[in-house]
């Protein structure tokens, strides 16, 4: 019994020998592999999570209208929320979900608010009217003598706080394609004098049409600043806006390691850690204004008491959709249920909103910590007839379809039957893995779900092959179907998940 026994184990261990045993066994190593590298670099779905602090039954409002109640909605994307309501009669707040920190964040949580910022230079713009120290149809030239002559020089004030100018999101080329603190522009590293350099080479097209422009915006609070003689528009919104307001707590972060220390931390789409978006050269586009629900709130008692300086800023002046008209810098929106003013904000890991309706005397703010947008909350909260988006692709879904992409174009390499062509076609369509989960929205795509796909890359080909050793030359062929196997994934899964 015991040579029968030691001779059966000898035989399976022969048969891992085998081209079929050896690709089972590197087939269960790359599973295990895979599993292994999705645990420290795979990222979890973002949801809410159960933290709260504040009010609880704001909070409980929040979950509900996000679907945290077992609707249709869903709270994926979301990692922490503060939200307030401002009336009359009382302010309400409260905190859901992970600040970053670890715990729920309050109403004195700092966060990234991006372009909300351009209120107040709207407002700014408005005033600078009413004192006499700039015109509506004034030139940038004129303040920023540095652009006489090019056509960013002969822009009006208003078209750039209307974003008309015809200017692109940002100065330089690259990050022109970006969009609302997305962009490549590296913020921190460029000063005000770069962004206006940068502007005077600029070639204009579209002028006169609604094209939105943070470049614009910066360019018009820097001449709002020349003209009422100010060393810098930090000073003078401080000095026009903040102080007034009783907004004691909202900074403008030059640099990484001027970042509050209490402040928010920011996810990107992806789950990782989101960079802060600071640095003096878009100041008045909100590039780099932290602030909290407090100081948002102050904000706007200020607006609806009517004592806020350049009060005509919201009043509309074009049309820029069926329902939404733009006036210095403030969003006008009309619906059945009534007219608010408002703007959003977003930079990369920030998402914000703040809503004043003007009639009601009311106004809501939200805050969040991820690449989720926050405005139908807003819009919810100010206005309950207004609709949520609907819950997104379910993840077991996009996940397993992404592991039968990847499996069905590695297979088409593999009938070559070659382990070494097998390991260059997996190697290739691993990258799209990689970039995959450095690049996609990977807050609808769990961990285990790239794990899966990177295992079948591996497994898929190995499965299929035989022995033998191919020419050089009869790589090409699987390599190439590789890589379009890895371009095939991403484009999937940014479709999917996006």
């Amino acid at each position: 019994m015991g040579t029968a026994t030691a001779h059966a184990s000898s035989s399976r261990l022969r048969w891992l020998t085998t081209p079929r045993g050896a690709a089972l066994l590197t087939s269960a190593v790359a599973l295990a592999v895979a599993m292994l590298v999705a645990v420290a670099i795979g990222r979890e779905p973002l949801h809410l999570g159960f933290q709260t602090s504040g009010d609880t039954r704001l909070a409980d409002r929040v979950r509900t209208i996000l679907g945290a109640d077992g609707t249709n909605r869903s709270t994926a994307g979301f990692h922490g929320l503060a939200v307030i309501t401002v009336s009359s009669s009382q302010d309400r707040w409260a905190g859901l979900g992970n600040s970053g920190l670890g715990l729920a964040p309050t109403n004195t949580t700092m966060f990234e608010i991006g372009s909300i910022t351009k209120l107040f230079t709207g407002l700014m713009l408005a005033d600078a009217v009413n004192r006499g120290e700039v015109g509506l149809q004034d030139t940038l030239d004129t303040y920023l003598p540095q652009l006489s002559g090019s056509p960013a020089g002969g822009v009006t004030l208003e078209e750039l706080a209307t974003h008309r100018s015809g200017l692109p999101a940002y100065a330089d080329a690259a990050a022109s394609q970006g969009y609302e603190g997305s962009g490549d522009a590296d913020v921190e590293a460029i000063t005000q004098d770069d962004v206006i350099t940068q502007a005077a080479g600029l070639v204009i097209t579209d002028r006169g049409t609604y094209a939105y422009s943070n470049l614009g915006f910066a360019l018009l609070g820097y001449a709002l600043a020349k003209a009422a003689g100010a060393p810098s528009w930090t000073g003078l919104v401080t000095e026009r806006v903040l102080k007034p307001a009783g907004m004691t707590h909202t900074v403008f972060v030059p640099s990484i390691a001027d970042v509050p220390d209490a402040a928010a931390v920011g996810s990107l789409a992806n789950g990782m850690a989101a960079p802060y978006s600071v640095g003096p050269s878009y100041y008045p586009a909100g590039t780099a204004t932290f602030s909290t629900l407090n100081d948002l709130a102050s904000f706007a008692r200020w607006v609806l008491s009517g004592r806020e300086i350049g009060s005509w800023a919201m009043t509309p002046r074009y049309d820029i959709s069926a329902t939404d008209s733009i006036g210095l810098g403030w969003v006008v929106t009309t619906t059945s249920g009534g007219v608010s003013v408002w703007h959003n904000g977003s930079v990369p890991g920030f998402s914000s909103v703040l809503r004043i309706d003007m009639a009601r005397k009311r106004a809501v703010a939200v805050l969040g910590n991820s690449d989720a947008s926050v405005d139908p909350l807003g819009a919810k909260l100010i206005e309950p007839r207004a609709p949520v988006a609907s819950a997104s692709t379910p993840v077991p879904g996009i996940a397993a379809l992404a592991c039968v992409v990847a499996v069905w174009c590695v297979l088409m390499a593999s009938r070559l039957r070659r382990r070494i062509v097998g390991v260059a076609v997996a190697a290739a369509a691993q990258a799209g893995l990689v970039l995959a989960v450095a690049f996609l929205p990977w807050q609808n795509l769990p961990a285990w779900g790239w794990a899966l796909a990177s295992a079948s890359v591996f497994a898929a080909p190995l499965l299929g092959v035989d022995r033998g050793f191919p020419s050089p030359r009869r790589l090409v062929l699987p390599v190439v179907t590789g890589l379009l196997a890895a371009g095939a994934f991403y484009g999937l899964t940014v479709w999917l998940a996006g």
